[in-house]
């Protein structure tokens, strides 16, 4: 959701609480992007109410009681990549965020991790260098489009925002992030 109001200076703002519905996005690409990985969304629920007839997805979909990452969702996801690289024949260097959800996972064949070093992840990592950024900017822009598209002008009732936010499932959030609609 937005952080900030286009209220004016001299209008008077009341605070809130910030939503603390989340999902986490893992995003993975070769250097030069022509080969993109599937975004990996990581939400809370097992089996989200919004996916019941859902018979696939744009995205890989894991679930975190806290929707983070762990050890065990990365080494699994690690896993599959390593199995479609072996599947194309080919061997790839892979720079991984020093983070404790990515430890060393041995046995791989045909992917070769190098941690970068600690404290430098936000100078250093490519994913860091504008696309997680362009991504988060693009959902922004499309629940924002999405939350003005639902105002009734009509209506005479106040706009509760909370309420219009509500309303966005997690299927509509992977639908706003899903690669073939970023440009």
């Amino acid at each position: 959701m937005p952080d900030r109001t286009h209220a004016l200076n001299t209008e008077k703002v009341s605070g809130g609480k910030k939503n603390k519905e989340r999902v986490t996005a893992m995003v993975c690409a070769n250097m030069d992007g022509s080969d993109k990985r599937k975004l990996m969304i990581i939400g809370k629920s097992k089996q989200p109410r919004c996916m019941k007839n859902v018979q696939s997805l744009p995205v890989t979909y894991e679930s975190n009681a806290n929707s983070w990452m762990t050890s065990h969702i990365y080494e699994s996801w690690l896993r599959d990549f390593d199995r479609d690289m072996k599947l194309q024949d080919r061997k790839i260097l892979l720079l991984v965020d020093n983070c404790p959800a990515h430890p060393q996972v041995a046995d791989l064949t045909n992917i070769r991790l190098e941690f970068l070093p600690p404290n430098t992840t936000s100078i250093l990592q490519p994913m860091d260098m504008g696309i997680i950024s362009c991504l988060k900017k693009v959902y922004r822009r499309q629940m924002c489009g999405k939350l003005i598209a639902s105002f009734d002008p009509e209506s005479t009732e106040p706009i509760n925002i909370e309420t219009l936010a509500k309303s966005i499932t997690l299927l509509d959030a992977i639908t706003m992030v899903d690669r073939k609609s970023v440009v």
